[in-house]
């Protein structure tokens, strides 16, 4: 359940876990600390978001619903596009240490793999990219819902884009870590955006690329890593 005050490093720890590799061997690990992260993210979403109604938060609570399936195959299908390439790229490591074959043989099967049109064909991905593999998924399954019967204090069109809201807030949350989320140049055009987001990620459908594009455009890394 989720910490009373939950602090910044908490909330980076929640973040790390969804997006971190899943470790050979260790996938189930990976997915039942990865769904943990993932309800309390959610959570501190509605802390968040309705934090001076206490009643409603409470209710929020209890009336949420999360399909646990549609999250186990968000997280499947992110590990999959993001990081299958570092996967791949492990288990082969892993067959010349065994003499399976040798390391230049390795790295001629790996150099083609550029060319099978993968998603992501990097076993480091960008940043941008592994907010978008996340987004995209979440797009598709949409794993939060709730009975607007028993929430008449929100609109049944709020709680329609909640898992959208949920989705761009893990999303960039997991970028704030490493620079700035810039959605306009003031609240009014801040507004539109956000707006424009809870419809695209709930209503239109979404490709990898654009949604890749979409987050290259809103965020400046602190760095050149």
């Amino acid at each position: 359940m989720l910490p009373n005050k939950p602090t910044q490093k908490d909330v980076n720890e929640w973040l790390d876990a969804i997006f971190s590799a899943a470790p050979l061997g260790k996938e189930k690990e990976y997915y039942q600390t990865a769904i943990t992260a993932f309800e309390n993210l959610t959570y501190y979403f509605i802390h968040r978001q309705f934090g001076a109604n206490k009643k409603l938060i409470e209710k929020l609570f209890r009336t949420i619903r999360i399909d646990y399936v549609a999250v186990t195959s968000t997280l499947k299908r992110f590990q999959r596009d993001v990081y299958g390439v570092k996967r791949f790229d492990e288990i082969t490591t892993g067959m010349v240490k065994g003499g399976k074959f040798t390391a230049a043989t390795k790295d001629l099967i790996c150099k083609e793999v550029s060319s099978l049109g993968l998603r992501v064909t990097a076993d480091s991905p960008r940043k941008t990219r592994e907010s978008a593999g996340f987004s995209l998924w979440m797009c598709v399954f949409r794993p939060i819902s709730f009975n607007s019967l028993n929430l008449p204090e929100i609109s049944p069109e709020n709680l329609e884009v909640f898992s959208a809201m949920v989705n761009y807030f893990i999303a960039s949350s997991y970028l704030g870590k490493f620079g700035n989320i810039v959605l306009g140049h003031n609240g009014h055009e801040r507004q539109i955006r956000v707006e424009r987001i809870k419809h695209d990620f709930t209503f239109r459908e979404v490709s990898f690329s654009t949604l890749e594009t979409f987050y290259g455009a809103i965020f400046q890394c602190d760095s050149d890593d």
